[in-house]
């Protein structure tokens, strides 16, 4: 059941986001709840309203299946861009649950996964990401699925995309995605960057001796971490700057903003510069959908991947 949200007044004119009965056992056991937010025609206020709740039954999962087909002929694309340190499989969980159409390409960045190079020796460039995001999608319709520091990317990608070839966007999803609102670097990122730079190849150096698979991934992780956290607040500055360069770009763009809150974020969701505002504001300042998942944690696609698949499916 879904009930509308108190104190709506008709000062801000909203609706009911369309809902789907859609399930899956946590680990916790406990149902999974996907709060729904609303929709605005006007800016947001600066005291977000309690978002409609749906309450959903779990059920038992289909057996997994392997990785989408990466060739499939006349598909839509949905193009994954990992989050920092992450790599592609990450969609792997949640592409299964796809409708046949979509044509699941993960945009592995110059290091993790499947981009079948080392580790770059330079700072992280965000405009070599953006400019592979927007290789990714082809010349056909596209949608994308950021996840975290991946959301950056595809902002960007987008906005440019929909810039050069207006229409072929048919959808952004944004999964717990980091915002845009963070404070301005400290310093350049290169800097930055020089100065980790002994850790990151100690990281680097010492995934390739060691002979354990899971600490050498660990260890290759740290390194892929601190070299994108160096341009973390470089990388957000410049998707504000694309916001106001191109601001109308994803005007008419179907964009979803996914938050994945655990027990004490949901608790917590009414204090100042909680992620739960942080979130909401960036559905405002996009006019997106804002769903919520909860409960669960960051990497929201592998802890609840019928879910995203439901909400990916629903822009093909």
């Amino acid at each position: 059941d879904v009930e509308r949200s108190r104190g709506l007044g008709d000062v801000y004119k909203r609706q009911v986001s369309t809902v789907w009965a859609v399930g899956r056992r946590p680990v916790t056991g406990r149902p999974v709840c996907l709060h729904l937010s609303v929709e605005s025609t006007t800016p947001a206020p600066a005291a977000f309203p309690e978002p409609c709740v749906m309450c959903i039954t779990p059920r038992a999962a289909p057996p997994a299946r392997g990785p989408r087909a990466r060739t499939t002929i006349g598909a839509m694309r949905v193009v994954f861009i990992p989050g920092m340190a992450r790599t592609g499989a990450d969609a792997d969980a949640f592409s299964s649950f796809l409708p046949p159409e979509a044509h699941v390409v993960p945009a592995d960045r110059p290091g993790p996964g499947w981009s079948g190079g080392p580790l770059p020796d330079t700072h992280f460039r965000h405009d070599l990401a953006v400019r592979q995001a927007v290789a990714f999608a082809g010349e056909g319709p596209v949608v994308y699925v950021a996840h975290s520091f991946g959301g950056y990317i595809a902002e960007i990608a987008a906005r440019q995309l929909e810039a050069s070839s207006p229409g072929q966007v048919r959808g952004i999803v944004f999964l717990d995605s980091s915002t845009p609102g963070v404070p301005r670097p400290i310093m350049d990122p290169r800097r930055l960057w020089a100065l980790w730079r002994p850790v990151i190849w100690a990281l680097d150096r010492a995934s390739g001796v060691v002979d354990d698979h899971r600490v050498s991934t660990l260890l290759a992780t740290g390194a892929q971490a601190v070299r994108e956290n160096a341009s973390f607040r470089a990388t957000a500055r410049e998707v504000r700057r694309e916001r106001r360069r191109r601001p109308g770009a994803l005007d008419g763009v179907p964009t979803v903003v996914v938050t994945a809150l655990s027990e004490r974020a949901w608790r917590w969701r009414r204090l100042p510069g909680s992620w739960y505002r942080q979130q909401a504001r960036m559905a405002g300042d996009l006019a997106a959908r804002h769903l919520i998942i909860h409960p669960s944690g960051h990497l929201v696609m592998n802890d609840h991947p019928r879910e995203v698949a439901e909400i990916v499916a629903e822009l093909l």
